[in-house]
């Protein structure tokens, strides 16, 4: 009798995205497809740009911070340091409170499985960041 593992499937999986402008008039949405063969509507909130992770604030294209997923994880590209300045108070604190989740979910998993390179060092990359944020609000 040994371990077994596998991938959690679930139906309302997203398996493709697609932006519509909504023409003239209309208002600008994203349909998801999903895993069971349905599509779901997402309207686009105001001062989002059409594409993935980017977001318009003021004149410059940012990127959106990145977010915890469904593994308790966060995933994407972590903001520089020197781009702290251009998100709000609120973003920073929310942004920190999700990397501790995903440290301490990282920690987890290192436990469980063993230590990796790479993910040893996203993890410290946002433990990291997690000083800087810190340090950044208290600074301004």
């Amino acid at each position: 009798m040994g371990i077994q593992t596998g991938v959690a499937i679930s139906p309302t999986d997203v398996m493709e995205s697609s932006f519509e402008s909504g023409g003239l008039f209309g208002d600008p949405k994203i349909v998801e497809s999903l895993r069971d063969g349905s599509e779901r509507e997402v309207p686009v909130a105001a001062g989002t740009a059409p594409g993935p992770g980017k977001i318009l604030k003021g004149a410059k294209l940012l990127k959106a911070l990145p977010a915890l997923d469904r593994t308790g994880k966060v995933h994407g590209v972590l903001p520089k340091v020197k781009d702290l300045a251009r998100y709000s108070k609120d973003e920073l604190k929310i942004l920190a409170q999700q990397l501790k989740k995903s440290v301490q979910q990282r920690i987890k998993v290192t436990s469980r499985m063993g230590r990796d390179r790479a993910h040893g060092q996203r993890q410290g990359a946002e433990q990291d960041l997690i000083k800087s944020i810190e340090k950044h609000l208290r600074d301004r």
